[in-house]
């Protein structure tokens, strides 16, 4: 098996071994930091926000603000392949249509893109 799918410095690789077999934001994140084993109070201070919205954020309480894509991308070391679908995730769950449909386009074509990249390194 590859180094970086067994490294625990490696974003959460959804059990088929892919990050964008999910569309659940949320759960990746709180994955990853599991597989990281970094605390949620880790994350907030490198988001700097308050424990407590990290929590609600993670719970589905509250939405992730997109401005905090990429210092999340960063905390978990996110390429930026793996940043702009984390951001399109993000927008999934905006309460824009407009942005909701942009967001699934992104996803969509980034899922596409993997599913055939992947299938020309299974050669």
């Amino acid at each position: 098996m590859a180094h970086w799918l067994t490294s625990k410095d490696a974003p959460f690789i959804s059990m088929s071994g892919h990050l964008y077999d999910t569309t659940d934001y949320r759960r990746f994140l709180s994955l990853t930091l599991e597989r990281q084993e970094r605390t949620r109070r880790q994350f907030a201070r490198a988001l700097d926000r308050s424990d407590a919205y990290v929590s609600l954020v993670l719970k589905g309480a509250r939405r992730l603000d997109p401005e905090l894509v990429e210092p999340a991308a960063r905390f978990i070391k996110l390429n930026d392949d793996e940043t702009t679908y984390l951001a399109a995730l993000v927008d999934l769950d905006s309460t824009s249509p407009r942005a909701k449909r942009s967001a699934w386009a992104t996803v969509q074509a980034r899922q596409r893109h993997h599913a055939v990249s992947k299938g020309f390194n299974d050669d």
